[in-house]
């Protein structure tokens, strides 16, 4: 029997592992289990060491699932979009909080392999094939090890600004020498939240302040751990090019590093530019979700309806 839990005037169903309704939801007025195609819906996933909240669309039984995963100090929020897109209509979608971000609850551990458990429990509970895996940021190195261990029958990897070298790990690498220094807490809620994202960044780039609204809901504790284990971690470039499902590396056009363009070029690895910073998806929305789609389509081919 499914568990249930609350949200508003709905109930949102949570079924056992293997149900192939995973994505249905229940209509409080008829009692009946209703597929409700194209609407974001909302759920709360209870895993073994922590509640999962997860943002997922239904498009059709065997339609193609495409996984996004938030980077570091950001909720699914930065995701929204997707689910705005006609270019999507045909996928479904599954956009977790990770454990310690946005509305999920706070974990044990948010080690990279506490993490890369959740997305992998996530996945078999949802029953998606053909998957596709979409990261941004931190979330594109999780999205690279899922590939690699957790998530290996994954049709195809896009990464946003993943960091294949490590001269992009700008955050993390302040993250860790405030704690180095004895400042991390202080460093968190006043230097870099309120003043560097909110009074800074948000003060020119409506993208930052949705990271800000995310940042608001992050546990410390996990944007720490998350931090540590990132600046001393070098093997997502190397990882990521021995990955044989088809790949995508976007990009934005004021963000990206040197490093990482000549990275891209001695690997002759696909790659796609965007006019924006680091939040290209949010600054370009529909370019990015129809390129996105385009790449996915040619990747893993979608079947006519009824097929």
């Amino acid at each position: 029997m499914g568990m249930y839990c609350q949200r508003g005037r709905q109930r949102l169903a949570i079924e056992p592992r293997g149900y192939p309704a995973a994505f249905a939801t229940v209509n409080p007025n008829d009692g009946l289990n209703v597929s409700i195609r194209l609407s974001m819906q909302e759920l709360y996933l209870p895993l073994h060491d922590c509640t999962l909240h997860v943002r997922h669309r239904f498009a059709g039984h065997g339609r193609p699932t495409i996984l996004f995963i938030h980077g570091l100090g950001e909720s699914g929020l930065c995701f929204e979009d997707a689910f705005k897109q006609t270019a999507l209509d045909d996928f479904n979608l599954l956009v977790p909080d990770l454990a310690g971000y946005g509305r999920s609850s706070s974990a044990a551990s948010y080690s990279f392999h506490a993490q890369l458990d959740r997305i992998r429990r996530l996945v078999d509970h949802f029953y998606t094939e053909p998957l596709h895996v979409v990261g941004h940021s931190l979330g594109s190195d999780l999205a690279i090890l899922a590939c690699q261990s957790v998530v290996p029958q994954a049709a195809s990897l896009t990464i946003l600004e993943g960091h294949l070298t490590f001269s992009g790990v700008f955050i993390a690498n302040r993250a860790v020498a405030a704690y180095e220094r004895g400042e991390f807490d202080e460093w968190w809620t006043h230097g870099f939240r309120d003043t560097i994202v909110y009074e800074q960044w948000g003060a020119h780039s409506l993208a930052t302040r949705g990271y800000y609204a995310s940042l608001r809901f992050a546990r410390p504790q996990a944007m720490l751990e998350n931090s540590l284990e990132l600046v001393r971690r070098r093997e997502f470039g190397d990882v990521y090019c021995a990955l044989t499902m088809p790949k995508l590396f976007c990009y934005g056009s004021q963000s990206v590093t040197e490093p990482t363009l000549e990275f891209l070029a001695a690997h002759n690895l696909e790659s796609r530019k965007f006019e924006g910073a680091h939040w290209f998806m949010l600054d370009q929305p529909s370019e990015f979700y129809q390129s996105l789609a385009a790449f996915l389509a040619a990747a893993s081919p979608l079947q006519p309806h009824g097929s």
